[in-house]
């Protein structure tokens, strides 16, 4: 690669070529700009598809272990990829965590509120029936206690 040294950046003169059409450019963006021309430029030097030059053309070699965004497939480095996360477009879309219920109808809403009226009314039962199991047992001097713990989530609240 030649490269010329000035003041304190490097400037890189190598000439890209384009293997279809033989066109030159001073940098890779023009020659992807050129090959992403609404004109397919003519395969008169070869015979090489125009998306695989494209995918040759703009496929990276990282220096570091690389990782796939789940979001939106695309290929980061390791040390990027949380950076990319907090910015991918995919990412979006907020997850449900495993106490919220995500509605996406009304019959699903019926439903859903349905349920909760039978959570209320069995809760209610069971705290009724346990302030009846509330005396303890004694037989040949053996005390049983029994005990309930209810967690209740309340959706919505």
């Amino acid at each position: 690669m030649n490269t010329k040294t000035y003041c304190r950046y490097t400037m890189d003169t190598t000439e890209h070529v384009c293997k279809r059409c033989g066109t030159k450019s001073a940098t890779k963006s023009s020659l992807v700009r050129h090959l992403h021309s609404k004109s397919i430029c003519p395969a008169s030097v070869s015979d090489i598809d125009r998306d695989d030059f494209l995918k040759e053309l703009t496929t990276r070699d990282y220096k570091t272990t690389t990782t796939t965004c789940e979001f939106c497939n695309k290929t980061v480095s390791k040390p990027a990829y949380a950076r990319h996360l907090k910015t991918c477009k995919a990412n979006k879309e907020p997850m449900p965590t495993e106490n919220e219920v995500v509605v996406t109808n009304d019959n699903s809403l019926q439903l859903l509120l349905e349920l909760k009226e039978q959570v209320d009314r069995l809760t209610q039962q069971l705290a009724s029936q346990n302030c009846q199991d509330a005396q303890p047992l004694k037989a040949d001097g053996i005390v049983n206690n029994t005990t309930y713990i209810i967690n209740l989530n309340t959706y919505g609240q």
